[in-house]
């Protein structure tokens, strides 16, 4: 064993011989894909001292030989199983003509904080630390990284604020510090991230305001900033980010009304509002975000009526407007969603009947209505949503069988029944008459009317509701 490590640390040793000043060799014995310099084995070694900096962090040279063997490092990354961590073991690498180009760290049980040598690796275009133990503040050097096209800090337990040096790189794509303890800020230099495509500083504790002149950061795709405690408005020049995909802005202390210039953002596909302090209304310009595939505004202070064309928005998948003051009644061009999954409204002060429209949706999984001023009838395909609330409103019986009512106030009810279509509590040849004229006339019917005369359930009104009548009636003579 002594023979083999000695035989290691030769062949895997420094070999200055066969490269140019300020590189340093090392030869892979048995796996060359361990190490990816474009089959050259010259090291920079300005580099090199980086990520023996890292390996300072997650190793104890017990012996003080100077090489770590696995015992000694909390890593485990010996690529070629010879017994010792190399700097050019360490993490993911991918190295060109001697120069580190990509440093993939993620999921690496990495611990310590980010050596301030980072700044470095002037020729690194991707660094990926996310899912790690760091600690510390990002280092300022950081800015020096002006070939970084993708960083990525994030699920981790870094603190301290955001260094403005960050904005230094200006041809960074990717920025993601998801799900630290960073404080402080939003720089307010961010629009220099002139190529800037997502970023996401979501579950930190950044304070302050979005900065308006981020708009300038002209083709943004994805701004993650929720979780967090950002202040102020919703600059309406963010609805200059036409490439817009994703706004995310939840769980903030956000004012103000959501701005009605947002139909500008005709890319955006999901739209994450929701658990600020917003009022105003639903601005009706909304419903022309033809791509929209998911609108959360919920727990806000947001007034007035669901906009009567939120049926226009046929991409929608999830609308989440529970826990606003809004009024009126909900829309029956809600049936046009076919996409729709989740319908939340809880805890509104909504009223009317619940459109029977929602029935021909075929996708809803989740209609949550409870706690508002609803009545009517409760309709039976309820009984069918894996999730479903309906409870603390003004709903009538009957009620469907095999489902989950809850409380109602009743006390202003009449009785319901169907086939019933004059609603004058007799089964009768008038109820026949009546139903003939409104089907022949195709007019608009109320919300009992379209209830009581649809006695097949099929959501529209027929001959074979008639035939139905006719039998429910001979059935009650």
């Amino acid at each position: 064993m002594i023979a083999i490590r000695i035989i290691s640390i030769i062949i895997l040793g420094i070999l200055s011989g066969d490269c140019p000043e300020g590189y340093q060799e090392y030869l892979a014995i048995d796996n060359n894909e361990c190490f990816n310099n474009s089959n050259n084995n010259c090291y920079f070694i300005s580099d090199l001292n980086v990520l023996n900096d890292l390996l300072d962090n997650n190793c104890l040279d017990f012996d003080q030989n100077g090489i770590y063997n696995t015992i000694e490092c909390e890593v485990d990354r010996d690529c070629n199983e010879d017994g010792f961590i190399w700097p050019i073991e360490i993490c993911s690498q991918v190295w060109q003509d001697g120069r580190l180009l990509e440093l993939d760290c993620s999921e690496s049980e990495l611990i310590g904080d980010i050596p301030y040598s980072i700044g470095n690796l002037d020729q690194l275009m991707a660094l990926n630390m996310n899912s790690n133990y760091i600690e510390g503040a990002i280092p300022s050097s950081i800015g020096n990284l002006n070939q970084l096209r993708w960083l990525d800090l994030g699920n981790n337990m870094l603190s301290s604020q955001i260094p403005f040096q960050i904005t230094n790189l200006i041809n960074l794509e990717h920025l993601h510090l998801r799900n630290n303890n960073l404080s402080g800020s939003i720089p307010l230099e961010i629009d220099n991230l002139e190529n800037l495509r997502y970023l996401n500083l979501m579950y930190n504790n950044i304070t302050g305001e979005i900065p308006a002149n981020i708009s300038n950061i002209e083709y943004l795709y994805y701004l993650l900033l929720g979780s967090n405690q950002l202040s102020g408005s919703i600059p309406n020049q963010i609805t200059n980010l036409f490439f817009l995909k994703e706004l995310g802005l939840w769980g903030n202390n956000l004012t103000g009304e959501i701005p009605s210039d947002i139909s500008n953002l005709i890319n955006l596909e999901y739209l994450y509002l929701g658990d600020n302090e917003l009022t105003g209304t639903v601005p009706e310009e909304i419903t022309n975000l033809y791509s929209l595939k998911v609108l959360g505004l919920e727990n806000n202070n947001i007034e007035g009526n669901i906009p009567i064309n939120i049926g226009d928005m046929t991409t929608l998948e999830i609308i989440w407007l529970y826990g606003n003051l809004l009024t009126g009644e909900i829309p029956s061009s809600i049936g046009n969603l076919n996409n729709l999954i989740e319908l939340n409204l809880y805890e509104n002060q909504l009223a009317g009947w619940i459109p029977l429209s929602i029935e021909s949706l075929s996708n809803l999984e989740l209609l949550w209505v409870g706690r508002n001023l609803l009545s009517g009838i409760v309709p039976q395909y309820i009984s069918y949503l894996s999730s479903y609330s309906v409870y603390d409103n003004y709903f009538c019986p009957p009620y469907p069988s095999s489902t989950v009512i809850g409380y109602q106030d009743t006390s202003n009810c009449i009785e319901y029944v169907q086939g019933n279509v004059n609603n004058d509590s007799v089964l009768d040849i008038f109820d026949i008459i009546m139903g003939v004229g409104l089907i022949l006339s195709e007019a608009n019917l109320t919300n009992y009317q379209s209830w009581s005369l649809d006695l097949d359930g099929d959501g529209g009104h027929d001959i074979s509701d008639i035939l139905y009548l006719v039998q429910l009636i001979m059935y009650y003579q």
